[in-house]
C-alpha cells in the first residue's frame, strides 16, 4: 500500500522536483558555492566526512510537511553532496515539548542492561491467510553479536501483546522485527502484529499509558511505524515511534512506509555494529549510527541499481526520533 509521503511524491511531480532538486536550486551561484567552499573547509569533505564529524539537527515538523523524509532532501547520484545527508545528522521529534522533556530527563550514561527481541516470522492477517514472512535472523544475529552477556537478550517469537508488554518495563532496549500497520484517520489503532495462533495487534492505545523506568532505545523494524494518518490528522503526529518516545524510550527508529526486511535487516547490521561497536565500553549517538548505516545502504544500492530516485524510497525511510547528542554504553 502507498504511504502519504511516497503518494505526494509520486503525485505531485512539482513537488518532488522541488523536494529533491529546487532545495538546492542555487547551487550553481557564487554566494552558493562560497558558502559551500566555507563548510568544505571547515568540516572537510562532506561526501567521506565520518558522521561523527558532522553536526548534528532536531528537526520539528508537522502537517503535510512532516510526510516528507527530509533527511533524503537534495540529489544523491555519485559524488553528489547537495543533499541533507552530506552536511547534517538529522533527528526528528514530533513536539518541541517532547525534545525538551526528553533532553531535560536524559540519562547521560546509559547502559543497555536488557535487550528484548520481538520477532514474528509469520503473522496471520483478518481474513486468515498469511501476511508475507519476515526474516528477522539478520536482525537478531546483528544484535548477538555486539552483546558480551547472551543472557541479556530475550526473544520472543510470536508473543501475544500482553506477553510484550509484561516484559516491557525490564528492558532498557527494544527490537521489533514484524509487520506494522497504520490507521490514517485513527491514529491509535496504528499497531505492530503480533500473536501466535490468531492476529493480535499492539496498538498506539496499548503504549500510550506506559511511563517505563528503564526505557531507553526501541528499534521498530516494521511497516509505516512513523508513518502519520490521513489528510486531516497529519497535524497530531501520533504515530508508534512518538508513541514509544512518550512511553519513556528516549530513541525511537520507525518507518516512514513500507520496508523490504531484506533491506531492512542489512541496515539493522550497520546500524548496531556502529551502535555498539566492536569492542566493549564503545560508545556512539543513536543517530549518527543510523546516519552511517542508512549512508553505507544507500551506497551499496547504487552498486547494485545506478536508479539513485528508485533507491532512495528503499533507504530513506528508517529516521531517528530523539535528541541528536545522546550516546549510549554497551
Amino acid at each position: 500500500m502507498v504511504g502519504p509521503a511516497e503518494k505526494f511524491l509520486l503525485d505531485n511531480q512539482q513537488a518532488k522536483g522541488y523536494f529533491f532538486t529546487d532545495v538546492h536550486k542555487n547551487k550553481g551561484t557564487e554566494a552558493h558555492q562560497r558558502n559551500q567552499r566555507g563548510i568544505n573547509a571547515k568540516q572537510g569533505s562532506q561526501e567521506t566526512a565520518p558522521p561523527s564529524s558532522l553536526p548534528g539537527l532536531d528537526w520539528v515538523s508537522s502537517g503535510a510537511v512532516a510526510l516528507l523524509p527530509f533527511d533524503a532532501a537534495g540529489t544523491h547520484g555519485p559524488d553528489s553532496t547537495a543533499n541533507t545527508m552530506s552536511h547534517v545528522v538529522l533527528s526528528c521529534t514530533p513536539t518541541l515539548k517532547l525534545l525538551h522533556h526528553s533532553l531535560n530527563t536524559r540519562k547521560t550514561h546509559r547502559h543497555i542492561d536488557k535487550i528484548l527481541v520481538v520477532t514474528m516470522p509469520t503473522t496471520k492477517s483478518c481474513a486468515g491467510a498469511y501476511h508475507d514472512p519476515v526474516n528477522a535472523d539478520n536482525e537478531v544475529s546483528a544484535i548477538k553479536s555486539r552483546i558480551a552477556s547472551p543472557d541479556s537478550i530475550e526473544i520472543l517469537s510470536n508473543p501475544e501483546p500482553c506477553h510484550v508488554l509484561e516484559r516491557l518495563p525490564e528492558c532498557s532496549m527494544v527490537h521489533f522485527a514484524c509487520h506494522g500497520q497504520a490507521h490514517p484517520m485513527n491514529p491509535s489503532q496504528s499497531a505492530l502484529l503480533l500473536g501466535k495462533d490468531d492476529l493480535a495487534e499492539l496498538t498506539v492505545a496499548n503504549i500510550g499509558p506506559l511511563s517505563l523506568d528503564s526505557a531507553q532505545i526501541a528499534y521498530l523494524s516494521a511497516c509505516s511505524t512513523a508513518k502519520l494518518g490521513g489528510e486531516n490528522v497529519t497535524h497530531e503526529v501520533v504515530h508508534l515511534a512518538s508513541t514509544f518516545q512518550l512511553a519513556s524510550f528516549q530513541d525511537v527508529i520507525g518507518t516512514m512506509w513500507s520496508i523490504d526486511d531484506t533491506l531492512a535487516g542489512r541496515l539493522a547490521a550497520k546500524f548496531y555494529h556502529f551502535l555498539l561497536g566492536q569492542s566493549p565500553g564503545a560508545t556512539q549517538q543513536m543517530s549518527r549510527a543510523l546516519h552511517q548505516a542508512t549512508k553505507d545502504l544507500k551506497e551499496k544500492l547504487r552498486e547494485e541499481n545506478t536508479d539513485d530516485d528508485a533507491n532512495i524510497f528503499q533507504w530513506a525511510s528508517f529516521i531517528h526520533f530523539g535528541p541528536s547528542s545522546v550516546f549510549v554504553h554497551k
